[in-house]
């Protein structure tokens, strides 16, 4: 297993747009979920990916939040991924996972992660 990458809440808190936590509903967004899934799924064993997920849609694309777990050591270990996709899904920038989960919030960072 490639290392895991470490996202830092201040790296989170650079974005200012709404997110939202949902199962893909357009072509667009299901590609850019699809592309989302597939740049990260080679780096861990055994992802399990949860259904619904987070993303931020901006004027030129949107970043996706997923949360997922992993088997390590004989266990279940939460972890969660971001990757950045044009509007049309196409995947520009997979960001990596971290051991964490991210959650909606209210205020400034509606997305936040959690340990």
């Amino acid at each position: 297993m490639k290392a895991l990458t470490l996202i830092t809440a201040a790296a989170l808190a650079s974005f200012s747009m709404t997110a939202a936590a949902k199962a893909p509903s357009t072509l667009s967004e299901e590609r850019g979920y699809q592309a989302c899934l597939k740049a990260n799924s080679s780096d861990v064993d055994r992802l399990l990916v949860k259904k619904d997920y987070l993303y931020r849609t901006t004027e030129t694309g949107r970043t996706f939040y997923i949360n997922a777990s992993i088997w390590e050591n004989g266990e279940r270990v939460p972890v969660a991924f971001t990757c950045n996709t044009t509007r049309s899904g196409r995947l520009i920038e997979n960001m990596g996972i971290s051991y964490t989960q991210f959650v909606p919030a209210t205020g400034a960072d509606p997305v936040v992660a959690q340990n």
